[in-house]
């Protein structure tokens, strides 16, 4: 099991309507992300300390609904470091998007 310091950060562009970040499994619901927080500099965040996997990777999921060209965007904190990749949805997609974050 590993275990780590993890913060999400969400934006959205464009007109979103709903939106929806799960972790490690996208099809069960008590992995839904919920409790988000305003930022002064306009992102939504999420801070999960000591948060556990038992596996070697972090798998984030986003999926959002809208109007055609919203767009969201999810960075990823590991331990307080920035990963390089985000995960990035827009309306049209008609699945999760998804990035995988070794651990």
């Amino acid at each position: 099991m590993k275990t780590f310091d993890l913060e999400l950060r969400v934006t959205a562009f464009g007109s979103i309507i709903t939106w929806k970040i799960y972790l490690e499994d996208a099809t069960d619901e008590n992995q839904k992300v919920t409790g988000w927080q305003s930022s002064p500099d306009g992102y939504l965040y999420k801070k999960l300390p000591g948060y556990q996997i038992e596996d070697v990777s972090l798998e984030v999921f986003a999926g959002c609904h809208g109007i055609t060209g919203g767009t969201l965007s999810c960075e990823v904190f590991i331990n307080s470091t920035k990963q390089v990749k985000t995960v990035d949805a827009k309306v049209e997609d008609k699945k999760y998007a998804t990035q995988s974050y070794p651990i």
